[in-house]
């Protein structure tokens, strides 16, 4: 038997059995995602879980995926679909409520493990993501980093 997991009606809250696990686990520290990884879930069809931070909600930005994502190796993008969940702060799955986007990292049901797969974030879901989770959110999860030309340290010859 797996890890239980949550339903609709606790999925802020996680299952009895989520919260003590990670519970026992959490850093404390609002400013980073905790990911952990279980044997596997009681329900064979999912492979991962996010919880991300809602006002009220006993767990906050925690990704849970199981052995069967990790063992998909480099076609499972589980774990990024469940990262994107906390920094697009999206609790839900865009095609859950209009035309399925099945190249979307973010699509709930595209299966394809080619590179033409559920892989790609829009320009706006970037957008959402910085706006979100970036330096000016009220918790910010992402930092500035800079993209200018990394150079080669400066020897002294001999």
């Amino acid at each position: 038997m797996g890890c239980a997991i949550f339903v609709e009606s606790d999925a802020s809250a996680g299952t009895l059995e989520e919260r003590a696990l990670i519970k026992a686990l959490d850093d404390g520290d609002p400013s980073t995602i905790d990911v952990l990884i279980v044997p596997s879930f009681d329900q064979s069809g999912r492979i991962g879980e996010s919880f991300i931070d809602d006002d009220g909600a006993a767990i906050q930005n925690t990704v849970v995926i199981d052995r069967a994502a990790v063992r998909a190796g480099p076609r499972s993008y589980a774990l990024a679909h469940e990262l994107g969940h906390i920094l697009l702060d999206m609790p839900g799955h865009p095609d859950d409520y209009g035309v399925d986007q099945s190249s979307s990292l973010m699509d709930a049901d595209a299966a394809d493990a080619s590179v033409f797969g559920p892989r790609r974030l829009s320009l706006e879901d970037c957008e959402r993501a910085l706006r979100q989770s970036g330096p000016g959110a009220k918790t910010p999860l992402l930092q500035a980093w800079p993209l200018s030309e990394l150079r080669a340290p400066v020897t002294s010859e001999r």
